[in-house]
């Protein structure tokens, strides 16, 4: 039987304690460079434990600390960890040829982005050489019901899209879905096209085209995207950027394992 609460269902498998550390770790990914007292605040947790866990973490080599300023930022280990994760992440490794050739069709910001808990993470990115462009970040978070994270969402288990879809949809930018019945249509619209077009959800100015990637069964692996400062795709040229994305999108799929119709049923 289903639970009836995905949230819930998942905390019941948390340790406390790796969770914490876990969060300090993104924050320090996030934002280098943080002194012990603002990372406490971030973390919504005590210093005395904050400081604790950090100690820990310095001693796997994971933070580590700037003297004078005691600032703390990724530790050398975790290039170890990345670059075993790249290795080993099939979809990473896959994915970074397939974004290159998107990147390169539409000279546009391209990334992939997997489902992690009640969010998305992107886990790859490509960039233009231009100076003006959209800066992706790996291990960036979003709400999966804004942006290009609403691919994840329309095409995840259902469970877990009516948690979101009456969940708080906090306000974020303009075009932002602004309720439930809002966001349940706009989610069926995009599982009958097989594909996202946002603007100005996540930032003003800005337009993402994104698509779904799928792997053996039709199962949902990630969404891949272009983004762009919103006066660079004309109308003219939506429908090209998302024939770019979808085609890139199957190519994927088709390397993971995907042999079905599109969008799978």
């Amino acid at each position: 039987m289903e639970s009836p609460n995905y949230a819930a269902e998942q905390a019941k498998y948390t340790v406390e304690s790796v969770d914490a550390a876990v969060t300090l770790l993104q924050i320090v990914a996030n934002e280098p460079d943080l002194g012990l007292s603002e990372i406490a605040r971030r973390a919504g947790l005590g210093k005395a434990r904050v400081f604790r866990l950090i100690k820990t973490l310095e001693g796997r080599g994971l933070i580590t600390c700037g003297e004078p300023g005691r600032t703390y930022r990724l530790g050398y280990m975790m290039l170890t960890l990345g670059g075993a994760a790249t290795v080993q992440i099939n979809l990473v490794a896959m994915a970074t040829p397939v974004l290159a050739e998107l990147g390169e069709k539409v000279h546009e910001t391209t990334q992939v982005r997997v489902l992690d808990g009640l969010q998305s993470v992107c886990v790859a990115i490509w960039e233009p050489n231009r100076t003006i462009k959209v800066s992706a970040r790996l291990g960036r978070r979003r709400p999966l019901y804004t942006g290009s994270s609403k691919i994840l969402l329309a095409f995840s288990d259902p469970q877990l899209r009516e948690t979101i879809i009456t969940g708080p949809l906090d306000a974020l930018k303009k075009n932002k879905p602004t309720s439930a019945d809002d966001l349940r249509a706009r989610l069926a619209r995009i599982r009958t096209d097989g594909y996202d077009v946002s603007r100005g959800e996540v930032s003003d100015d800005l337009i993402s085209v994104s698509a779904p990637v799928f792997g053996p069964g039709g199962k949902l692996h990630a969404a891949i995207n272009m983004s762009a400062p919103e006066n660079r795709v004309p109308e003219a040229m939506v429908e090209q950027s998302i024939v770019a994305v979808t085609d890139a999108a199957k190519k994927l799929s088709t390397k993971l394992g995907y042999r079905g119709d599109w969008p799978p049923p």
